[in-house]
């Protein structure tokens, strides 16, 4: 959920006093920790989660499983490395900022254009499962509109929510995730007793491999650690156990989640999870399945809330935080017109790729999932890599040398290296 770092990085420096939190009390630190944690959950956690059911089901829950749990320690080890990284300056600093340093300005140029291919990616994938909820609304009402025209009102009402403001957004953001954990809750707890053990078993594993720059984005907080750095006053150990723990209660919901649906819904047949993930966009006949197969009101109630408020939640955020990077690094200023081309510049090409993609929303996810390997995973390796060349290493350094920082950046090749077959249709592709 982007906008809670672009939001939070604004507002951490008046209560950061002591930069290296020699002054923390026990209470004090708790509490930064446990709100470092949540950061960390909440930046994880968002939309994205919507199609790990969908795009996992072919390998099986286990196999399943194990690849989350693989992902999870190696975005916690490259978490700790950007840790690391951030903390080798003694002042604010960005993913930006960062590379600049450490790798010269080819390093800043790459990321700067990474970062926005990579929130256009999510802005798109967001556009196009969020239309087609709306457009299966308005269906269902017997009021039918064009997909198209959907997607067209769909953009411009959240490019004038964003018009108005941070502090707007945030309010309805607040909203939202109070709505997001309340549907989820109700969702799992309602659910779980149609869980049949028997759907858990099915599948292969071969078919994971094209799913794995998809489970990577879900794991995605590494942009939040300089802002996180300086809210916890540069203190080592709580910064670590916030990433820690922060990642970690992600994996939760994600098995929770996993479990809901795949046990639930099965994977094959005309209606199961691989004709969905062969579709391209599940969320509509995710929700349909389960209200077919469980006949629950609640439940299928409880499924359109949870979906719609991940969707906007997430939208929104990313949006900001776009539409605030442009600002900053093109020198716009927000006002009269030049927030009208802002706003044309963070809206229009995820619009038009999602105009052009009806149905792209697993696609949109899995270049996402593409560059958040490069952004996520080798910038903090390398970073690291060349900051320990040059001696900027300070007062933390991430266990296991070159080695782990080796191994780390194959880790990341490989991913991309899965997505680039993916989309030359080289990797198995589930049957229906």
């Amino acid at each position: 959920m982007w906008f809670i770092q672009r939001n939070f990085a604004g507002t951490v420096e008046a209560s950061c006093k002591n930069e290296q939190g020699q002054g923390m009390s026990q209470g004090i630190r708790f509490n930064k920790l446990l709100g470092g944690t949540l950061l960390v959950t909440g930046t994880c956690i968002g939309a994205g989660m919507l199609g790990l059911p969908v795009a996992t089901a072919a390998g099986g829950f286990v196999p399943s499983l194990g690849v989350f749990i693989l992902v999870w320690a190696l975005m916690i080890f490259t978490g700790l490395v950007m840790l690391e990284v951030s903390l080798y300056f003694d002042h604010d600093v960005n993913l930006i900022s960062m590379a600049r340093a450490t790798m010269g300005n080819w390093g800043a140029k790459l990321a700067w254009i990474t970062l926005v291919l990579f929130l256009y990616s999510l802005l798109a994938a967001y556009t196009a499962s969020g239309s087609a909820l709306v457009h299966a609304g308005f269906a269902s009402m017997g009021a039918p509109v064009s997909l198209s025209w959907v997607m067209l009102g769909f953009a411009t009402v959240f490019a004038a929510v964003v018009y108005l403001g941070a502090h707007f957004v945030d309010y309805c953001n607040r909203l939202l995730i109070i709505g997001l954990l309340a549907a989820y809750f109700t969702l799992i707890f309602s659910v779980f007793p149609h869980v049949q053990a028997t759907l858990l078993h099915d599948g292969e594993a071969k078919y994971l491999f094209a799913a794995s720059p998809l489970i990577v984005t879900a794991f995605g907080f590494h942009l939040l650690i300089p802002s996180l750095k300086t809210y916890l006053q540069n203190h080592v150990a709580t910064l670590r156990w916030a990433i820690i723990l922060g990642s970690t209660l992600p994996l939760l919901v994600y098995i929770l989640w996993q479990v809901s649906i795949t046990g639930v819904i099965p994977t094959h047949g005309p209606e199961g999870l691989n004709a969905m993930y062969l579709e391209g966009e599940p969320v509509v006949p995710m929700i349909h399945a389960l209200d077919t197969l469980l006949g629950s009101s609640v439940i299928s109630d409880g499924a359109k809330l949870f979906v719609f408020f991940a969707i906007v939640s997430s939208y929104m955020g990313v949006a900001l935080g776009l539409f605030d990077f442009f600002a900053d690094a093109l020198k716009i200023k927000k006002q009269a017109w030049k927030r009208i081309f802002l706003l044309g510049l963070t809206f229009l090409p995820p619009l038009v790729f999602a105009l052009y993609y009806p149905e792209g929303f697993i696609m949109a996810l899995g270049y996402a999932g593409f560059f958040a390997v490069i952004l996520l995973i080798l910038y903090p390796a390398f970073m690291a890599f060349r900051g320990r060349q040059k001696s900027l290493a300070k007062h933390y350094q991430v266990a296991g040398g070159s080695i782990a920082l080796g191994a780390a950046m194959l880790a990341g090749l490989f991913v991309i290296l899965m997505e680039v077959l993916n989309r030359m249709q080289l990797l198995p592709l589930p049957h229906p």
